[in-house]
């Protein structure tokens, strides 16, 4: 199901007409936001294997971070040598480490081994003086030319040639723009989608009852595909070995 149709099955049963120009052609004037809303609780409640997602970046000589968006949590990471395909798996360890390790007078490059969620941005009054005092830039986190609504990892040690760093994490579903947009649950459960967006229009409406009946609604479906999930993960597998 494409964006058009769920945002008209959410303003046929909310009544909000007055969230779309007109029941013609149907064009956004509001309702998107809450449906696009929605979809980023959905994504937070079910916190299964379809919310997983690989990111792939491409890292050469001396680089030491990556930045990315829609990322909720980061699982594991991956680095892969470009020039023979070896794949290495990166230890987490705490940032504080990972920034020793990398400004440590003997630190050298080679392949990243340990790796740690970074911080990508500044205090909106720092962002602002940032031109106006003398910073030792190797020293921050702050990458320029992130978007607000990315973040990262930091690597030790710094790439010693071109590598692809491949992130395991929960993302995001995409946001829904283009009437012709699907996702994840516009394909597989639509009818979840306008419930919770039934459900974000009362929190904006401060209808604490009516989102508490939305949300048990919601979660009794929740908890079928939570059960369809158990079924396929024990598929085949020998519950007697051991």
């Amino acid at each position: 199901m494409t964006l058009l149709a769920v945002r008209q099955w959410f303003i046929r049963e909310s009544g909000r007409y007055d969230l779309i120009v007109d029941d013609t052609t149907w064009e956004d004037n509001g309702a998107n936001a809450y449906i696009n809303a929605a979809q980023r609780a959905l994504d937070r409640m079910q916190h299964t294997t379809f919310g997983e997602g690989h990111n792939w970046q491409a890292a050469v000589a001396s680089q030491r971070h990556i930045v990315f968006g829609f990322c909720r949590a980061i699982l594991r990471v991956f680095a892969t040598k470009i020039s023979d395909d070896s794949r290495t798996e990166l230890t987490k360890e705490t940032l504080a480490y990972v920034k020793s390790e990398h400004f440590a007078e003997d630190a050298e490059t080679g392949t990243p081994l340990y790796y740690a969620p970074g911080i990508f941005r500044l205090a909106p009054e720092s962002e602002m003086a940032i031109g106006d005092i003398d910073v030792p830039a190797n020293y921050l986190d702050y990458i320029g030319e992130a978007p607000q609504d990315f973040n990262g990892i930091l690597f030790t040690p710094a790439c010693d040639e071109s590598y692809a760093i491949e992130t395991w994490g929960y993302f995001y579903s995409p946001t829904l723009t283009l009437d012709t947009d699907v996702s994840w649950w516009t394909n597989n459960h639509p009818e979840l989608l306008v419930m919770a967006t039934q459900m974000t229009l009362e929190k904006f409406l401060r209808n604490s009852e009516g989102v508490k009946d939305w949300m048990l609604v919601i979660k009794d479906h929740l908890q079928g595909i939570d059960f369809d999930l158990v079924e396929e993960q024990i598929s085949g597998v020998n519950q007697m070995e051991g």
